[in-house]
């Protein structure tokens, strides 16, 4: 739905946790309006360049109330190469808005963008970042939603010139890694 690009126009979405899949070529700007709830920590991620995407995002939180009370914001998160994402806890029961837009205002080759939001497990720093071919590695993550969960690798996986590694996850029920073939 493209009537989406002012702030009083925001789409309503169903409550979070949501994927929305969408377009931001030239100076788009997309507004989406979900209720959330007080103390819910929640995660916007705005994925681009992570799936071949040409948009450099920018993401903004605020609230949907005439005030727009500010809440968080992101634009090229470390690690996420130019990707954007925040992570905020939710002062109050109220409806909230979330902004996408390129930050540059052209589009890309291919301007499209996946934003996930919702109480997703996040993780910030994964150690240790590697290991020799063919070992079983236990990894530990940190920060982000995370409670400093230690993570066992139950099995690895032989993929092209890549180990995976499939890890169990103590206090989590489930947690998407994103694998990629290191370059040296």
């Amino acid at each position: 739905k493209e009537d989406n690009n002012t702030f009083e126009t925001a789409q309503a979405v169903p409550a979070p946790p949501l994927v929305i899949e969408g377009r931001a070529a030239g100076n788009d700007v997309d507004y989406f309006k979900f209720a959330g709830k007080k103390g819910w920590k929640i995660v916007v991620d705005a994925q681009c360049a992570r799936l071949g995407s040409g948009v450099d995002p920018s993401i903004r939180l605020t609230t949907a109330s005439a005030s727009r009370r500010f809440i968080a914001s992101a634009d090229d998160t470390p690690g996420l190469l130019t990707d954007a994402r925040l992570i905020a806890e939710l002062p109050e029961d109220a409806d909230y808005v979330v902004e996408i837009s390129d930050s540059r205002y052209q589009g890309g080759g291919r301007p499209v963008y996946r934003l996930m939001i919702g109480d997703l497990p996040v993780a910030e720093e994964v150690y240790p970042l590697g290991g020799r071919s063919g070992e079983t590695l236990g990894l530990e993550l940190r920060g982000g939603t995370l409670a400093d969960p230690t993570i066992a690798a139950e099995r690895s996986t032989r993929v092209g010139d890549s180990w995976i590694q499939w890890p169990k996850i103590a206090g989590a029920a489930a947690l998407d890694m994103e694998i990629g073939r290191a370059h040296v």
